[in-house]
Order: structure tokens, then sequence, then C-alpha cells
């Protein structure tokens, strides 16, 4: 091996943990993440709505009760109850047109999680936007 090659495997290592370590921003959205499911147990639907970029319709906050409920039901009643939360990986993509136009969306990101419960495991995610105002909870997991 020639030293321009040693060299650059040396720099290459050096920096890996640079590339590797988590923003500021992802380690917060994990730990968001994290706690939707203490929201989902609690069905808490005011921490809920103050995830939610805009000001909800009737409509809507019918509509977010429900899926809070539904939620509830999925994790912590037929599932058996959760055993554990395991952060996977995030995943960057580009928010959809409806996004982009309910929200004024800029940039999404997926934060993937293996959930195991006492019936299964799953794989699932919390998606977030961002805009002008910062990041909110577009889904839950």
């Amino acid at each position: 091996m020639n030293k321009r090659t040693l060299a650059g495997c040396i720099i290459g290592l050096m920096l890996s943990p640079l590339v590797l370590a988590e923003t500021a921003i992802e380690q917060e959205l994990k730990a968001r993440c994290f706690a939707t499911f203490e929201m989902m147990e609690q069905q808490d639907l005011d921490n809920f709505i103050a995830q939610i970029p805009v000001k909800p319709s009737k409509r809507e906050l019918k509509f977010a009760k429900k899926m809070l409920s539904n939620k509830h039901k999925k994790w912590f009643i037929e599932s058996g109850g959760i055993t554990s939360k395991v952060f996977s990986s995030f995943e960057y993509k580009t928010p959809d047109k409806d996004k982009i136009e309910r929200y004024a969306a800029l940039d999404q990101l997926n934060v993937k999680l293996r959930v195991n419960t006492g019936n299964y495991e799953s794989y699932t995610y919390c998606s977030y936007v961002r805009t002008a105002k910062g990041w909110f909870l577009s889904s839950l997991p």
C-alpha cells in the first residue's frame, strides 16, 4: 500500500464518526418520535394538535381524535403492549404535493423505528415536515 492510499484510509477512518453523527435536529426529532408513544398511550389530543403547523378545522379535530384513538388501540390494546422501541434510521424525503400546499412544507424527515410488542415486531416511522416555522409531526407511527 502506498503512502497516499494509507493517508486516505486514515483520513477516512478519522472522518467516519463525523459522517455518522446525528445532527441536533435529528436528535430532537428522534426524541419527539419516541415521545409520541406516550402521547398515544394517554390519548393526549391537545399535545397532538399542538404539533400540527396550521390551525385544524372542526372536521380535522374530529379526525385527529379518531386517529389518536385508533393508534392507542393498535399499540396499547391489540398488540399486547409495547415491550421495546429501537431507533432504526432517518430518511429525508421531498414532501408530497398536499403537504407543500397545505403546510408550505419545505422538507420531510421520517424517523424509522422497530417496535416490539407482546404479539409482534413492527417497523414504523414518525414523519415530520419542515416549514418556515420549524419541524412538525405529520404522521404518527
